[in-house]
């Protein structure tokens, strides 16, 4: 695995992390050994299997895989299901669900080869998942049967049978990139030879990656990111060598260390856009990182190698809280499924539960168990990294602590400002993981809250009217970063969002993260009467209530065994909760409020064990 032809690496756009990260990492190099997680490679297959053993009982005489909560098959369950199953007998397991793994792997085959007729849904993603199962079920049956299943994968014409094509779309995306891979796996395997689909969408697909090896879904939703890493990174793995090698690679390099140095310590993938919040996000990372790992052990840096490794296991292991429930939930809260909360509107349980699995199952198959851990970039923090245009968003991470801002929220899915702040073995819904919106595209158990909310300002007009930062998208013509302080203790910085922001000529937001927690100052200069800093507090995760209690000096919030406290010691104070339940992906929220007649406010946020 090499980081690809060095004449064309110097033609790229210049990575603009690429000074600031390694010197990170180069300290990195210099701290103490981590104390191992202790996880090895099955450990994926120990969260697949429960999953796939639970979805052997969802299929059909007919093969198809129904939901148990919808009673009907989802589009591409079927086949998520096969590579999911097939992965783990391949390993050595479920050996007992041969039988019905090669059922399921008939019917969908079989829809495939014939999805123009039929007008199946979602093929583009078949073909990765069914060569899977041919890859690991062949030799569970006879000659004649495999060649029935080489007959069905390898006929079809892929631009006669795929959805997301030139030939049916003007633009192509991830549903594309799926439908390259799953070729370029089929001609590994000899079935069919396309380069020219292959190579000709490569060539198109390079628009959408950003300098910062981040990949451009309508919308930069975060999950469509990683899931075409994920997936390019699955390609390399089994081979690719053709002409878009070297852009890719660098793309794939790029995109890792982003990622890495994104990532929350709690090992939890970013919020931002839609397909948020479930647990194939961190199965997609477990892929990527696993790739990562073994493009620096290739290249010798045992180090670096072993930091993406560990955050392999992070990624993986933060899924566990969630999937140890009964029933299992596939998204990170504790609603019962049949609730869909936090669900996009294709959400589905058999079809995003069995996506994890199946990703699990490939994390396992790049694992290589010879690269040893070592401590991640995030467990250390002290540093700040900013996304300024595409995905705008701004994480940091210090001392145990780590906070995400986007500055220009999607409203269908994410507010403007502060949405999320975790610590290290705190439950990561319990300060906020993901912000609040009044319209969310996806299912809530409770009617939305009437305006959006993350932790931030909003201030009051001369006229009386409160406008609130959280509210803001395409007003905002400018956001200004400035690094104040970046060291192993502490991190600072200010964000200055400009644009047409109300009575306010700009808000001014200053960050101070360290071991203690965040301290926030929110500045509104301009014609502003009053100032308030609103806060979620969980009130409910779908199972467990939190108890918040009133303060003299804030709220107070104890859940699963840790303390969320919001302080705000200003004088002349209006502190309160406002009316209403607020839900988000994760739970459901109360909102409190600190008010001051005043354009200039702070306040304090803190996680602490019990």
């Amino acid at each position: 695995m090499s980081a690809g032809n060095s004449t064309e690496k110097r033609a790229f756009e210049p990575f603009p992390l690429e000074e600031k990260l390694f010197g990170l990492l180069a300290e990195m190099k210099t701290a103490e050994p981590a104390e191992s997680t202790g996880l090895h490679r099955d450990f994926y297959l120990d969260i697949a299997e429960p999953i796939v053993r639970a979805a052997s009982q969802w299929v059909d005489s007919d093969g198809r895989v129904i939901d148990p909560y919808r009673n009907r098959e989802g589009p591409t369950t079927t086949a998520r299901f096969v590579a999911a199953v097939a992965i783990l007998i391949g390993a050595g397991r479920c050996q007992d669900l041969t039988g019905v793994a090669v059922r399921a792997m008939d019917r969908a085959s079989e829809d495939l080869c014939y999805a123009s007729q039929w007008k199946t849904p979602g093929s583009d993603f078949f073909t990765r998942d069914l060569i899977m199962g041919y890859r690991f079920l062949r030799h569970k049956v006879s000659a004649e049967h495999v060649g029935r299943w080489k007959h069905w994968l390898g006929v079809f014409d892929p631009e006669e049978t795929y959805w997301d094509v030139a030939r049916k779309k003007e633009c192509q995306h991830n549903w594309n990139v799926y439908a390259i891979v799953g070729e370029f796996l089929k001609s590994a395997e000899g079935i069919a030879d396309n380069r020219e689909f292959i190579e000709r969408y490569l060539e198109y697909q390079r628009q959408y990656f950003t300098p910062y090896g981040m990949y451009k879904d309508p919308g930069d939703p975060i999950t469509y990111d990683y899931t075409v890493r994920q997936g390019l990174s699955l390609m390399f793995f089994s081979g690719y060598h053709g002409p878009h090698r070297p852009f890719y690679d660098e793309m794939l390099r790029r995109g890792g260390l982003t990622t890495l140095f994104a990532l929350s310590p709690k090992g939890e993938a970013a919020y931002g856009g839609r397909s948020n919040q479930f647990h194939i996000m961190e199965a997609m990372l477990a892929c990527i990182f696993e790739f990562e790992a073994q493009r620096y052990a290739v290249q010798g840096d045992i180090k670096i190698a072993g930091m993406f490794k560990r955050a392999a296991h992070f990624a993986a292991k933060a899924t566990r809280r969630w999937l140890d429930e009964i029933p299992f939930r596939h998204i990170k809260n504790r609603f019962h499924p049949v609730s869909r909360h936090g669900c996009d509107s294709y959400g589905h349980y058999d079809v995003y539960s069995l996506l994890a699995a199946n990703l699990f199952g490939v994390a396992y198959l790049m694992a290589d168990e010879r690269i040893g851990e070592w401590l991640c970039p995030f467990e250390r923090g002290g540093y700040i990294i900013e996304l300024p245009e595409n995905f705008h968003k701004i994480f940091a991470t210090c001392r145990g602590y780590h906070i995400q801002i986007d500055t220009r929220g999607d409203h269908a899915f994410d507010a403007t400002g502060l949405g999320r702040l975790h610590r290290i073995g705190a439950p990561s819904e319990l300060a906020l993981s993901s912000s609040i919106v009044s319209s969310p595209k996806y299912e809530v158990a409770v009617s939305p809250f009437r305006r959006s909310v993350a932790i931030g300002p909003g201030w009051q007009d001369t006229e009386g009217e409160w406008h609130y930062l959280a509210d803001y998208e395409d007003e905002i013509a400018s956001v200004t970063v400035e690094q104040v302080k970046e060291s192993v203790e502490e991190v600072a910085f200010r964000v200055i969002y400009s644009g047409r922001l109300g009575s306010a000529r700009s808000v001014i937001e200053h960050y101070r993260l360290n071991g203690e927690g965040l301290e926030i100052r929110d500045e509104l200069p301009g014609d502003v009467q009053a100032v308030r800093v609103c806060v979620p507090l969980l009130y409910t995760d779908g199972l467990i209530p939190a108890d918040i209690e009133r303060q003299p000096w804030g709220f107070r919030v104890r859940y699963e065994g840790w303390i969320y406290e919001v302080i705000c010691r200003e004088s002349n104070l209006k502190m309160g909760i406002e009316e209403g339940l607020a839900p988000n992906r994760n739970g459901i929220y109360r909102i409190a409020s600190f008010e001051k007649p005043a354009s200039i406010i702070k306040y304090e946020l803190r996680l602490v064990e019990e």
